[in-house]
């Protein structure tokens, strides 16, 4: 058996080292949401003890699918290394950014770059190539499971939260599955916006993931997994009779609000008993009663 945990949308607090000309931008808009609301939900004493209950979990692997940042201060990027140093290794944990991480144009090395023992490719497919320029997607190998992690962050206009994977990812991502099809190994996928078309406010959507359900659709995978919109998000995408889980996670560093729930994040156990793969999930949860995560929901196959 193989234990995948997931997390998403930390957004790390707090927010220091800027000066006002790194707020004459779209992150303007950001700041004064984060010193108005955020900061208040988002707090970093949950994520902390989030990453501490994971640790205890002694998963195999740790899948992060984005908005680590708030509004790509440099500064944040530097921040969120060094929280995830301090939680595990690249190879023990994959990371795919979200659209805060891409709030505004900022370059690879002072950007999500920072990040990039947490976002290499291994296994082969071509996709080793060039990689200062055409980070994902990435696949990446562990024993029979295959994790591929995507990018639908690109800097929007301001009040927009839209994610695109862009034809160049896309035909990528085609020739991928195309080759991992035969191979009999279980994919996961790791993208941040929820890629089903209708599961989101045209603000907030993927744009192609139409485009994406196709892909999908002609070459197969296991599972899907994305956070974005700050709740636990149980959906499917058809293939041929077969449905493909769509997992999204609530935010990792959230306390409860009349709109959101607590912190969570899921534990996808994934075996492989007679020819045949199953897949069981469970939640756990920040309980304020217990300053700490407990089981939500049990094991559900």
């Amino acid at each position: 058996m193989f234990t995948l945990v997931h997390l998403s949308d930390l957004h790390l607090a707090p927010l220091t080292d800027w000066s006002v000309s790194d707020l004459v931008s779209k992150r303007m808009l950001g700041y004064q949401s984060w010193r108005r609301r955020r900061r208040h939900v988002h707090l970093r004493h949950i994520a902390d003890a989030m990453r501490q209950d994971i640790l205890a979990l002694a998963p195999d692997h740790v899948a992060i699918t984005g908005d680590l940042v708030n509004i790509a201060l440099e500064s944040e990027f530097l921040q969120a290394r060094s929280w995830l140093e301090e939680f595990g290794s690249g190879d023990w944990i994959s990371v795919i950014p979200g659209n805060h991480d891409a709030y505004v144009p900022v370059s690879w090395e002072s950007g999500i770059g920072q990040w990039a023992s947490y976002m290499a490719c291994e296994g082969g497919f071509g996709l080793d190539k060039d990689r200062a320029d055409h980070p994902f997607p990435y696949i990446r190998r562990r024993g029979n499971i295959a994790l591929i992690g995507l990018s639908t962050g690109v800097p929007t206009r301001p009040l927009s939260a839209r994610g695109w994977l862009g034809e160049a990812q896309r035909n990528r991502l085609d020739d991928l599955l195309g080759g991992l099809s035969e191979t009999g190994m279980f994919v996961v996928i790791l993208i941040h916006h929820p890629p089903i078309a209708g599961q989101n406010q045209w603000r907030k959507a993927m744009g192609d993931c139409r485009q994406f359900e196709d892909i999908v659709r002609r070459n197969g995978a296991n599972l899907i997994i994305h956070g974005h919109n700050h709740r636990q998000m149980k959906d499917a995408l058809n293939r041929d009779g077969t449905a493909i889980p769509v997992l999204g996670v609530a935010s990792a560093s959230a306390k409860q609000t009349s709109r959101r729930s607590s912190a969570r994040y899921n534990i996808y156990r994934i075996s492989h008993t007679s020819g045949q793969w199953s897949l069981a999930t469970e939640e756990r949860g920040w309980s304020d009663s217990e300053a700490g995560f407990v089981t939500i929901h049990e094991p559900d196959a």
